[in-house]
């Protein structure tokens, strides 16, 4: 059984004797034994993760024999990527040629002896942006005291946050004067009042901005 020689590389020996005690020279010949597959893991980015851009696959694989080689396939095994390394091995994946969502990967480890072992994880890209709609205020619109803002926020994952800042034209204001930051909540329909009262008058930038778990932003 090979589970009494265990893993890796063995030697058989084999000699014959006749009944008049000679003995034959002794035959040799060695054999490979793998007693389980390769066990492989990814250890980033977490299953949990939204991933955007270029990002870097890292993860393990181990087995008794040694790892000849690991390969990714993001196609459900259709085709499948050389990895650099063995038992510690990484592989940049650029995210943009993917459409967003959960997406399989496929790791693929062979031992020494050619054994091969699957492990089946997952990813999750996010390469859009959020989409931000901003109605109120229009451009060079003119507020007194209380400034309403009117609008919305969209992402096809989600927007973990939202936030709104209003500096002053640098052209139109002196130095050392006000301006206003201000965090919102990014359920997706935005409407909210700003108090203006500390502000000095004149013309002022406003920006807002969103994120989302992948850490894209947008901005009007």
């Amino acid at each position: 059984k090979l589970a009494e020689v265990g893993d890796n590389e063995h030697t058989v020996e084999v000699q014959a004797e006749d009944v008049g005690g000679l003995r034959s020279e002794i035959a040799r010949t060695t054999f490979m034994a793998s007693t389980s597959d390769p066990v492989s893991a990814l250890t980033s980015p977490g299953i949990a993760e939204q991933v955007h851009g270029v990002v870097e696959l890292v993860g393990t694989s181990k087995d008794p024999n040694g790892i000849a080689e690991v390969r990714l396939s993001f196609d459900n095994g259709l085709s499948y990527y050389l990895a650099s390394g063995t038992e510690a091995w990484r592989y940049r994946l650029d995210t943009r040629l993917m459409a967003d969502g959960t997406h399989a990967v496929l790791v693929q480890a062979r031992d020494s002896t050619g054994a091969v072992g699957l492990y089946t994880t997952t990813i999750n890209i996010d390469n859009r942006a959020p989409e931000l709609v901003l109605d109120t205020p229009r451009d060079g619109q003119v507020f007194t005291e209380r400034l309403r803002l009117d609008g919305r926020s969209l992402d096809n994952i989600a927007v973990t946050s939202l936030a709104v800042s209003i500096t002053p034209v640098a052209a139109s204001q002196g130095p050392g004067r006000g301006s206003l930051e201000v965090p919102l909540n990014s359920s997706g329909i935005l409407l909210q009042e700003l108090d203006l009262q500390g502000l000095p008058a004149g013309w002022y930038n406003l920006r807002l901005e969103a994120a989302d778990r992948a850490g894209n932003r947008s901005y009007v």
